[in-house]
């Protein structure tokens, strides 16, 4: 099978790990392989949550395109090996399993930057004749498409493991909204039955 050089775009969607105000950051600045904090202060992305121990997070997809010649798989942040891809982020390996097989990006190349509201993730391969491009989108399905090597190519990963943490922080965000209303209903409640018994209201004070 003929090798082909190309660009590969992958797109990632997947929920950020937190709430981020709606102000546009103008840059998002590596902490680690897989992490970046953005320089205004409205947060911190982290797809430590998709790390794969023993297999690539997501693993042998297939393209859409007629063209189903190509399976790709990518680990955002601890490397892994498959076939001649070695300590790689991304692996592009023939449909067979026999064939070729291309590193298409690698941990230490990573460059985190914005791209209007949304961060992109970019690896280099160890020979730079291919690149990897991630763009993380918040949602809250969990999906996974591959169209394929092309220089307008996508892969959509959605993944839904963030979003719980979204929704924790809106719970316990709630839990002290109605724990404060509880306190002075009671607080009020209390006020209005001493009044009308005559109680001394040092008896409900706290």
């Amino acid at each position: 099978m003929a090798s082909r050089i190309g660009y590969l775009s992958l797109y990632l969607s997947i929920i950020v790990l937190v709430i981020v105000r709606p102000t546009l950051a103008a840059n998002c600045t590596k902490t680690g392989p897989c992490s970046c904090d953005m320089d205004d202060g409205s947060g911190t992305i982290d797809l430590s949550a998709l790390a794969g121990a023993s297999a690539p997070a997501f693993n042998g997809e297939a393209t859409k395109w007629p063209d189903h010649n190509w399976q790709y798989s990518y680990n955002p942040c601890t490397p892994f090996d498959m076939q001649s891809c070695l300590s790689v982020a991304a692996c592009q390996v023939s449909s067979d399993g026999i064939g070729e097989s291309y590193d298409i990006g690698y941990h230490d190349s990573v460059v985190f930057s914005m791209e209007g509201r949304d961060v992109t993730i970019t690896y280099n391969a160890y020979d730079r004749q291919r690149h990897t491009t991630v763009k993380l989108v918040c949602s809250s399905r969990t999906v996974f498409t591959v169209d394929g090597e092309d220089p307008n190519a996508m892969v959509s990963y959605v993944s839904e493991v963030c979003s719980i943490r979204i929704r924790c922080n809106v719970h316990r965000y709630l839990v002290y909204i109605l724990h404060q209303f509880c306190l002075k209903f009671t607080e009020f409640w209390l006020t209005e039955f001493c009044r009308i018994v005559h109680v001394p209201g040092d008896i409900y004070r706290y």
